[in-house]
């Protein structure tokens, strides 16, 4: 899904931000039901400061769902082929379309977050907030 990473044009960290809201209430219920929902794990979530533009670190969170942060991103999905997304729907599905994804670190100015282009590269300056054209892609721990 297409969504802001915050509702207003203005300066927001992901503690704050309107994505990181509806992750862990709108979607997170959404998405999972009784018993799965018990095997996702509280998470604390330490976003470092974006070291390409020197934006402050994110306050520590406690999350279910959570986006990525640039060094997880890196970590995970360690070159831009495995950071490309494809939308998994039946409308979509002959298409060879890739999209944008949000990032829980800051970009650069503060009003910006960071995020993943279609291509896969790592958009450390990121988005306007209120972009509606970044996906999301949730990120989780679970208990097996």
């Amino acid at each position: 899904e297409a969504i802001p990473y915050h509702s207003e044009q203005k300066k927001v960290d992901s503690e704050k931000s309107s994505i990181r809201s509806w992750l862990n209430s709108d979607f997170f219920f959404a998405a999972f039901t009784g018993n799965k929902r018990l095997c996702i794990l509280n998470s604390k979530v330490n976003t470092p400061k974006n070291i390409e533009y020197g934006t402050n670190r994110n306050s520590c969170t406690s999350d279910r769902v959570f986006l990525l942060s640039i060094e997880e991103a890196e970590h995970y999905f360690p070159n831009a082929e495995a950071r490309r997304v494809k939308l998994i729907d039946n409308e979509f599905e002959n298409l060879k379309c890739f999209f944008p994804w949000w990032l829980r670190s800051s970009g650069y100015p503060a009003y910006r977050a960071a995020g993943v282009s279609k291509d896969g590269k790592i958009l450390a300056r990121g988005g306007k907030v209120t972009n509606t054209s970044y996906f999301v892609r949730p990120a989780l721990r679970v208990y097996l």
